[in-house]
């Protein structure tokens, strides 16, 4: 995927093809038009309140007709233009304006708009409607509506306030629904439209202009979670922690367990999550983007390789390929940080072996595979190790449990002052809370706020101390005997397999103590 493919995704009448080619957005302004206070409820008072008997009869003849012939170019005209004094004979600020934008949205959500709506109104609508100091979602959604309508415009006078509009209007919104999906179990049929209309001005945002794609980028930490939790990742379709994870040789499975408990399937969730992908992908032809990505939200970059092994619709794990394959040329260091994640080998050649008929998908997954079997061949399984415990984030890849590596390796362990078994066990960060942990009646106190990664790594380190114990007793008088403490109060640990590699390592811990 390319940058010519990038610059396609723009979309030269906006305010119309959002319409025409979606059912969801189309979905989400008649919803407004009937329940929203402002755009719906309060239309027929608005037009009871006009003084001019003459123009409120003419004005109402013409919204009916249209609504009542939604193809007819003819009627959508008339009524547009019955429309026009609202919007251009009055003060901005005042309610005339604000009922010419409401009737303007009635008759959006009432026809199939194949024809649009002249550019002058589009500038209109959208400075009427951001004249209002108003915290009001959807009058909010409609200004990002049409105030990216408005950017997109040939020669728009009204391109300057781009950064006051992301910081002022789309990114508080956008946090405001993805705080809202964070008090839900899942996300509802309104929530996703909305989102899908966010989501779909940004992509076409950070299309049109280079210089709006670095401000958009500017503000990550006021988008990414949004995107990447609430959308990409949305634990109502996506677990993460799925994975077989089991200790011993039962753990690492030939066949990965789907890390997508419930994908999503309906047209609706499709469409937002593959525009979300998209809107992402179109950000990592700034190489300053792909750096942010893959260092400060590195999760999120990597929990792409089980998206694209678990997704069963194929414009979304070729979008995710673009993705990573961008990653891997803007931010070559983040190849090492695949190499050494959890089963990463299998995942991308299951995917090759799949034979996806997708030219693009195909060409992106031949890129990160060559990137990637150069690069393991480059290593020995030491050398690949280092790199996983570097990360700081460990998981069950096979070093861990493949006996003959800690059999080859074991020396390695051993050099420079325990050097590598000092940072397994700097991996266990709870240890300054291991007299108050040891305590089995303050019921996991010292693990508030560990999160799923954490607990892998913990599960991983345990068991690689219990080996390099096992293989080089000197090593618990030299280093690990020192944090006995640290390592006991791993068996108070809230998640049942830590606990499990912590009673293993505590009785290797143990019973070599007194060999």
């Amino acid at each position: 995927m390319s940058q010519d493919n990038a610059k396609a995704t723009v979309i030269k009448n906006f305010d119309k093809v959002l319409f025409n080619d979606s059912e969801h957005f189309k979905g989400l302004v008649v919803d407004l038009t009937k329940n929203d206070t402002f755009f719906g409820k309060s239309i027929d008072s608005d037009i009871e309140d006009i003084d001019d008997e003459d123009f409120k009869k003419s004005l109402k003849n013409s919204i009916l007709s249209c609504v009542g012939n939604p193809k007819s170019i003819l009627d959508f005209n008339k009524a547009i233009s019955s429309v026009e004094p609202l919007l251009f004979l009055s003060e901005i600020n005042s309610t005339s304006a604000q009922l010419g934008c409401k009737l303007i949205l009635k008759l959006l959500s009432s026809t199939h708009l194949e024809f649009g709506l002249p550019k002058n109104f589009i500038e209109k609508v959208a400075e009427v409607l951001s004249a209002i100091e108003t915290d009001n979602e959807s009058i909010n959604l409609i200004v990002i509506y049409f105030k990216v309508s408005v950017y997109s415009l040939e020669n728009s006078k009204h391109k300057d306030d781009v950064e006051e509009f992301l910081t002022s209007v789309y990114f508080p919104l956008l946090q405001s629904l993805a705080k809202k999906n964070a008090q839900n179990s899942d996300i509802s049929t309104s929530l996703v439209r909305k989102l899908y209309l966010m989501i779909r001005s940004a992509e076409q945002l950070v299309s049109l202009n280079t210089s709006y794609k670095k401000i958009f980028i500017k503000y990550d930490n006021q988008f990414s979670s949004a995107l990447f939790d609430v959308i990409i990742f949305n634990k109502y379709y996506f677990n993460s922690n799925t994975i077989n994870q089991q200790s011993l040789s039962g753990m690492f499975n030939n066949t990965i367990k789907s890390a997508a408990v419930l994908p999503p399937t309906n047209s609706l969730s499709v469409q937002l999550q593959y525009y979300t992908l998209l809107l992402v992908w179109v950000l990592t032809f700034e190489k300053s983007y792909c750096v942010t990505l893959t260092n400060k939200y590195q999760t999120y970059a990597l929990q792409l390789l089980k998206l694209v092994n678990t997704s069963t619709k194929v414009k979304v794990t070729r979008v995710a390929l673009g993705i990573l394959q961008q990653l891997i040329i803007y931010a070559p260091a983040f190849l090492d940080k695949v190499l050494v994640y959890e089963n990463s080998d299998m995942i991308l050649n299951n995917l090759s072996n799949r034979n996806l008929p997708d030219e693009e998908l195909n060409e992106s997954l031949h890129f990160i595979l060559k990137q990637f079997n150069e690069r393991k061949n480059k290593l020995n399984n030491i050398e690949t190790y280092k790199l996983e415990l570097k990360s700081k984030k460990l998981s069950w890849t096979t070093n861990h449990i493949n006996a003959n590596f800690w059999d080859d390796n074991i020396k390695s362990f051993e050099t420079n002052n325990y050097e590598l078994v000092r940072q397994l066990i700097e991996l266990l960060p709870l240890g300054q809370h291991a007299t108050k942990s040891i305590n089995f009646s303050e019921e996991h106190e010292a693990f508030v706020g560990v999160t799923q990664q954490d607990a892998l790594t913990a599960q991983v380190a345990l068991n690689d101390l219990a080996r390099v114990m096992e293989l080089s007793p000197e090593a618990v008088d030299m280093v690990i005997g020192k944090e006995k403490l640290k390592i006991m109060s791993y068996l108070n640990y809230p998640d049942a397999k830590v606990k499990y590699e912590a009673l293993k390592c505590t009785q290797v811990l143990i019973k070599t103590s007194y060999r």
